[in-house]
């Protein structure tokens, strides 16, 4: 099926990552159909429930719908849902994804580079404005003629985004050695002079992250150079990057047509654009492995791992998982205690 389907739809180099990842997931498949045959023993009521499992295996794969468009109850804007994640398409769907995208033979030699770039970008063009937009708000609100008990809990929580985003910025930036004392201050007073220093602060950052962009950009240039300073050059770059680079793949793991490119979630701001190039934060827990959707690298037990392999372990657990679960009969035990209770032991 890999040899043939990559064939058709022109996908070069990439046969034993597509293998091994459908082989996986067939594999978890087969394991789940013998759990249900073994748990029920009408054939009818199997033939019932496999459009009942299959169905959201492919609504929740990622592929189809955006997780963000699921009910909010659900959703989590900045973490795959907990829904999905027990969906062992969406560990394939994204791993396939991720792993065509930044390992193929074109776009291996320019990946770091538009990682660190999109970052820098990100930073600059999005996130700074963003804070700024913040720091008015918090001015308009302080000034505000509404009542106090209205309009307190607003300033709090613009005081907490902007707290919060400071200290995220300085622990993945520490170069940027602004005074700690001056900081602390500043953000016990955020009367009208602190924050103009916090405003200048950001001015400070956006312009570093302006200066890291351009130098990316320019070492990205020198090496893109390389490829058209002969006919002959530009004709193998061109050849190589119609058979390698997938537009519509791009589109989709950089998240082309969010509306938004950086929204506001949990008193925090949440990147939208690029998260092909967003590798998962660092987390308190070690055995939170969740993050955003195509995320090249994955944190769990103090490490950051490569998605793909992440992902196909995530796979082979949850086969062995339901391997155990078909060798105890868990499901068939389940049932079988549901059938036992009946109305007439609960009264």
């Amino acid at each position: 099926f890999a040899l043939i389907g990559n064939s058709i739809l022109g996908i070069s180099g990439m046969n034993f990552s597509y293998w091994i990842m459908l082989f996986s997931l067939s594999c978890a498949a087969n394991m789940m159909g013998l759990n249900i045959s073994n748990t029920f023993n009408s054939a009818v009521t199997i033939y019932i429930l496999i459009p009942i499992l299959l169905i959201p295996q492919m609504v929740l794969s990622g592929a189809i719908f955006s997780f963000d468009k699921l009910n909010k109850f659900v959703s989590n804007r900045d973490n795959v849902p907990i829904v999905a994640d027990v969906m062992a398409s969406r560990w394939a769907f994204e791993a396939l994804s991720v792993k065509q995208y930044r390992d193929n033979k074109f776009q291996k030699a320019f990946y770091e580079f538009e990682k660190n770039e999109s970052q820098e970008d990100y930073l600059s063009v999005y996130w700074a404005p963003k804070l700024d937009e913040k720091f008015d708000e918090l001015k308009n609100l302080m000034i505000s003629a509404q009542p106090k008990n209205y309009i307190q809990p607003k300033i709090d929580h613009c005081k907490l985004v902007i707290k919060n985003e400071f200290i995220s910025e300085l622990k993945l930036y520490p170069q940027l050695n602004f005074d700690k004392d001056e900081l602390k201050e500043a953000f016990e007073k955020f009367d009208s002079k602190s924050i103009e220093y916090l405003k200048n602060c950001v001015k400070i950052m956006k312009d570093f992250h302006s200066s890291k962009y351009n130098e990316i950009n320019n070492q990205k240039d020198q090496i893109l150079s390389k490829f058209n300073d002969t006919e002959e050059h530009i004709a193998l770059y061109n050849s190589i990057k119609k058979e390698y680079f997938n537009e519509s793949l791009a589109d989709l793991v950089k998240n082309q047509k969010a509306k938004n490119k950086i929204i506001e979630y949990k008193s925090k701001f949440v990147q939208i654009k690029d998260p092909i190039f967003l590798d998962a934060n660092i987390k308190d827990f070690p055995l939170n492995y969740r993050t955003h959707l195509y995320a090249p690298k994955k944190y769990f037990l103090g490490k950051l791992w490569d998605t793909f392999n992440f992902n196909l372990c995530v796979i082979w657990f949850t086969t062995l998982l339901m391997g155990l679960c078909l060798y105890f009969n868990v499901f068939k035990k389940i049932l079988n205690s549901f059938e036992n209770i009946t109305i007439f032991d609960k009264i």
